[in-house]
């Protein structure tokens, strides 16, 4: 399969989190993302619906399964993004011929639902011309193989592991018809690949978005780890904390007992405060007309070097949390007279790590140019973080839906 595989891209993208210039001056994501994940496991910013999971799952089996039984020239990449397609085109068609049914969270469902019309609800399918512009990316594909492969559901070549029985998850008869349709789909000609020659729209759509199956559901949350025997204490009592009111801090202050917990609790203030500084170091023009309370950000840095000393590990690499941790115990301490100064630094060094440009400079004199607006002050009694909490609000609840 080496050879059907090497086009596949298998980093992960995430379009709200991934370092550009315009996003996450402080480089605060590895950081924040790191202790998120110790609570909420294999989710992300993007991987919030559960029926991504489920198409993802049932696109990847198909395609591996149409690669191993059939002769074809296509491209295991190319398979997947047809196979996309389809599905947010099922989704916008049965939305079109009832209101009821909802495309709210659907990838692509604005972008695809005009060109769906445009083309007189038959649009042609194509690898090339696709929904999204990066649709290997940004699509389900790429949103959702990550927490797959984290959760034990495929491996790092996107195969499916062989002890879980997809065609049960999904139905035998269901499971066929799919691949029969999909498979007779890729093997018309070209110019004959039309929306409506995929004859298994409404199985499709059911094995996505009907109720779950028999067993469906305690899969899914065995792989999430909330069930099960592999089952993981903060993540099952995280899934259903999220089931009340309370917000991403009230959940981890419900779970203050916890190491991981309260590494978080002692590291957010303190990152928000650094948030908090460089936010107004971009709204004004002087460095030394930056006022600060000094008090208050003396009891942040006492708990954030708290934190610190409780990560610290003497036979750990020295990664990239590690080096920006280290800048921060170090250079950005409230006790200095270069707080302020000392926070700007340590955003140029971020952007070096990540080639990108920065969003302040000061001169020697002490004045500063911003070349990024400010988005406004910033609480430093609200959290900046959820911690993959809402997302896994977001998959709850989704399940929820699935399971009436």
């Amino acid at each position: 399969m080496k050879d059907v595989l090497e086009n596949i891209f298998f980093t992960e993208y995430d379009d709200k989190i991934t370092g550009t210039s315009q996003r996450d001056p402080l480089g605060l994501q590895p950081i924040w993302s790191f202790y998120g994940r110790r609570v909420v496991k294999h989710l992300t910013t993007v991987s919030t619906d559960i029926r991504g999971f489920r198409e993802v799952l049932l696109c990847l089996s198909i395609c591996n399964g149409y690669k191993e039984k059939k002769n074809t020239d296509w491209s295991y990449r190319n398979l997947i993004l047809v196979f996309e397609q389809l599905f947010i085109y099922t989704m916008i068609d049965k939305n079109l011929s009832n209101s009821n049914i909802s495309i709210e969270g659907i990838i692509g469902a604005d972008n695809g639902k005009s060109k769906f019309v445009a083309k007189g609800k038959n649009p042609e399918i194509s690898a090339q011309d696709t929904i999204l512009v990066n649709e290997i990316s940004l699509g389900y594909y790429g949103r959702y193989k990550t927490p797959l492969s984290t959760m034990g559901v495929i491996n790092k070549n996107n195969i499916v592991f062989s002890d879980i029985d997809v065609m049960k998850l999904y139905g035998s008869d269901n499971y066929r018809k799919i691949f029969s349709a999909f498979s007779s789909f890729v093997e018309r000609k070209e110019n004959d690949r039309c929306f409506k020659n995929f004859k298994a729209r409404n199985e499709l759509f059911e094995a996505v978005c009907g109720t779950f199956r028999l067993g469906e559901k305690d899969f899914w949350l065995e792989k999430l780890q909330v069930e099960g025997d592999y089952a993981d204490e903060l993540m099952r009592t995280s899934y259903y904390l999220t089931c009340g009111e309370l917000n991403s801090e009230g959940i981890i202050h419900k779970l203050i007992d916890s190491t991981e917990a309260k590494e978080i609790a002692l590291m957010e203030p303190f990152l928000r405060c650094m948030e908090s500084v460089f936010n107004r170091a971009l709204e004004t023009r002087r460095l030394d007309s930056i006022v600060i309370n000094e008090n208050e950000r003396k009891e942040h840095i006492r708990r954030f070097n708290d934190f610190i000393q409780i990560e610290r590990r003497k036979d750990k690499e020295f990664t990239l949390l590690d080096k920006r941790l280290e800048f921060i115990k170090t250079k950005c301490s409230p006790e200095s007279d270069m707080y302020v100064k000392s926070i700007i630094d340590y955003h140029t060094e971020v952007c070096k790590q990540k080639k990108s440009s920065v969003w302040i400079e000061v001169d020697s004199n002490g004045n500063i140019q911003s070349y990024v607006e400010s988005e406004g002050s910033i609480s430093l009694d609200d959290w900046g973080r959820n911690y993959y909490l809402t997302s896994l609000a977001s998959v709850r609840y989704g399940i929820e839906e699935l399971s009436r």
